[in-house]
């Protein structure tokens, strides 16, 4: 397992020693040749990836991923973790370490660094949470300041607050560029106000919804080729489309092998000869069984996997059953009680894992296909190889979303880059291999009326009974003022609420926003409408208002606006992020430097 690889003659020093190593690498010496030697491919020579132009050795990504994981096992309270989380840790570390290199460029450009001298005081004066609750520091069940000088002096402790300072140095600045940001979007009391009463009035109204799109039947409407083309003309903004590429991919699922099968199975059969031998069964479930194992409780055998059920029937309390292989792995099973067709049962599992030798063998083939597509093509070098090809239409790059694969942030950005013909390195993810060649890329601009001719018509569909519930609405609004009730088709809801505010459920209203913004700008005892939703159509009649005061807002106003101005500030500090990300020339290996 990889935690056994990592564990193997890593110290702690070490550990702290390499992580402060990253931090002074992205902060004072980007451009330096850290490992020497230059071989002719970066992964050879140990450089797991390229961010700018400069070189990430793979030691200091090793450093921070076995510490998140030596973390994650202190938390948990565990020995080892599941193979996909591991990969999902190595996963964030990661992306926690391309967020460390963004910020530190942000930071450098707004000078906004930490002097020794500070980062010495605040060491001095703000012990971290682990010391102060730790009780080696206590004298008389209180802390003692005195002991923690007394350790931030001692040289052997260093390792230790060489870490804290190094969170200290990424995280303050950073709270400084934060609250920057924050004062320069701070929004006034009256447009806080604004929202303040929008959401808190309460309206007696009485309206009419329906959506159009769905409740006007398909028969009272029709679209010509003509009117097809006409509308397209006519709002061909809406029709735009960013940059796209088309790709042929090829994955390789990570499956265990038949050789990981037996191993697993070893594991069970020796379980099984621990307890012949006397073991008992609960002791043998603590060593061998992975979750869920231990007590069942009672099981139907109607509901067991058909392997489960085959070896259970017929068996009476106290007999031993298995090894029995399931959809998740082997079993041994001990009969506890019998009812009918219900057995109460313990159960020892061990699941079927892939091999690291298995899933560098998957890896292995899938360097051998990356270099014969690279000698012969990528369609002809997946037919020699008896390998699937499968095809990815045209999608947007800037969706975030690559079809097939998942979202990928970097390898997003080299398919921006690439021109057609482009084959990738070799992909890795937590459930398979790939790679991907593009085929065909097409510059921001509009979707041609051939390429979205059903979509089209289907908008100008919709358009036509959006006009037809117009009518019907409007005619049902007049027969309301008038006094009458209004005569509808199935599928309109007339609906009235005595006290309505924004965040109440009213029956049909699916475009809030419109809704409650046309609420707002009607004066009780005034009617508005027909109002057109994306497919909706909604007819108002305001009966009576009951909004709250300027003085009422006052007095919370101080938490009003900080609320207002978080949210607004989580919005651009997230678009701002997703920017620098995409912003950021990222090259990485780390497919090639093989980490399980």
């Amino acid at each position: 397992m990889f935690m056994q690889k990592l564990r193997s003659n890593v110290g702690k020093v070490i550990l702290w020693f390499m992580a402060f190593a990253f931090i002074a690498w992205i902060g004072f010496d980007l451009g330096a040749d850290l490992v020497g030697t230059r071989i002719r491919k970066p992964w050879e020579r140990g450089i797991i990836a390229e961010v700018e132009g400069h070189e990430i050795p793979y030691e200091l990504y090793r450093a921070r991923l076995e510490k998140a994981i030596a973390d994650s096992l202190k938390a948990r309270g565990a020995e080892s973790l599941p193979r996909e989380d591991e990969e999902a840790i190595s996963e964030q570390v990661w992306q926690e370490m391309l967020d460390d290199i963004r910020w530190e460029k942000v930071l450098k450009d707004r000078g906004l660094e930490l002097e020794d001298e500070t980062v010495l005081r605040l060491l001095s004066q703000f012990p971290p949470k682990e010391i102060t609750e730790d009780s080696s520091f206590w004298i008389e069940g209180r802390f003692s300041y005195d002991r923690y000088l007394a350790a931030l002096g001692n040289p052997q402790n260093l390792p230790y607050f060489k870490e804290y300072e190094l969170q200290l140095r990424r995280a303050i600045p950073r709270d400084f560029m934060s609250l920057d940001m924050m004062t320069s979007v701070a929004l006034s009391d009256r447009e806080v106000f604004y929202d303040y009463r929008l959401k808190n009035t309460r309206t007696h109204l009485l309206y009419i919804a329906v959506n159009a799109a769905a409740t006007i039947p398909n028969d009272e409407v029709s679209a010509s080729d003509e009117e097809v083309a006409r509308y397209y003309n006519e709002h061909k903004e809406n029709y735009k489309v960013g940059e796209r590429a088309t790709l042929l991919l090829v994955r390789l699922p990570k499956a265990p092998s038949a050789r990981d099968t037996a191993s697993a199975r070893e594991q069970i059969l020796t379980a099984l000869e621990e307890i012949k031998q006397g073991t008992p069964f609960e002791d043998a479930v603590k060593y061998y069984s992975e979750e869920p194992g231990g007590d069942m409780g009672w099981v139907a055998l109607s509901l067991a996997p058909s392997s489960v059920r085959d070896a259970i029937a017929g068996k009476g309390p106290g007999e031993i059953v298995g090894p029995v292989q399931s959809p998740i792995g082997w079993h041994l099973f001990r009969v506890d009680s019998v009812k009918g067709d219900s057995f109460r049962l313990h159960q020892i599992v061990v699941r079927i894992h892939i091999s690291t030798e298995t899933e560098e063998a998957l890896a292995e083939e899938m360097r051998n296909f990356l270099d014969l597509a690279e000698k012969t093509g990528f369609a002809e070098a997946a037919s020699q190889l008896s390998m699937k090809v499968d095809t990815a239409a045209a999608f947007e790059l800037d969706r975030g979303f690559i079809p097939i694969i998942g979202p990928d942030p970097v390898l997003l950005q080299a398919i921006r880059k690439a021109k057609p013909g482009y084959i990738s390195p070799l992909i890795k993810k937590p459930g398979f291999y790939a790679a991907l060649k593009v085929e065909q890329k097409f510059p921001a601009g509009y979707y041609s009326l051939e390429e979205i001719a059903d979509r089209v018509k289907s908008d100008l569909l919709i358009e036509k009974k959006k006009a037809r519930a117009r009518d019907l609405v409007k005619r049902a609004m007049a027969d309301l003022e008038a006094g009458k009730t209004p005569s509808l088709p199935p599928g309109f809801i007339v609906h009235e609420d005595t006290a309505a505010t924004y965040n109440t459920y009213l029956p049909g209203i699916g475009d809030k926003e419109v809704f409650w913004g046309a609420v707002a700008g009607t004066k009780p005892g005034g009617s508005t409408g027909p109002i057109e939703g994306k497919t909706s159509v909604y007819g108002i009649k305001v009966i009576s208002k009951a909004e709250p005061k300027w003085e009422d807002f006052q007095a919370q106003s101080t938490m009003l606006r900080r609320q207002a101005d978080m949210t607004y500030f989580q919005r651009l500090m997230s678009g701002w992020q997703d920017e620098l990300t995409r912003d950021l020339n990222v090259k990485d290996y780390r497919p090639f430097i093989f980490l399980y």
